[in-house]
């Protein structure tokens, strides 16, 4: 089982295409690709923490969350909208969290956390 970490799929966000110079020509180009890409790494027993903005529409992640692989973590980002359909496809759904991977304890954020790791050794 891995621990695999990814943000900002922007998933239905049409115009991340073009501000976030993505080499796609529309969204279902960019969905089908970010469904393959990422079912081509990740295995059913993984646990893959998302760092916000999953998706900019509650409908676009209804429909492609269920095709995804693993186990699936969301700290939520500023564009994340829940539903009961969308709580159900993940694990838990945080603001943020502190875990452990191997020896290394990690803060999971969608936002900068600059003073945390100051704070927490005081």
């Amino acid at each position: 089982m891995a621990k695999l970490y990814i943000s900002d799929l922007h998933l239905g966000h049409k115009n991340a295409i073009m501000h976030d110079n993505r080499p796609f020509a529309d969204l279902d180009e960019m969905h089908s690709s970010i469904i393959a890409n990422w079912n081509d790494v990740v295995k059913e027993e993984d646990e893959v923490y998302i760092l916000g903005d999953f998706a900019w529409k509650k409908s676009v992640a209804n429909k492609i969350l269920p095709q995804l692989k693993g186990n699936k973590f969301l700290v939520r980002g500023n564009h994340d909208k829940i539903n009961d359909d969308i709580r159900a496809c993940f694990v838990w759904i945080k603001n943020y969290s502190v875990i452990t991977d191997g020896e290394t304890e990690l803060v999971l954020s969608h936002y900068p956390v600059t003073d945390y790791l100051w704070t927490r050794s005081k």
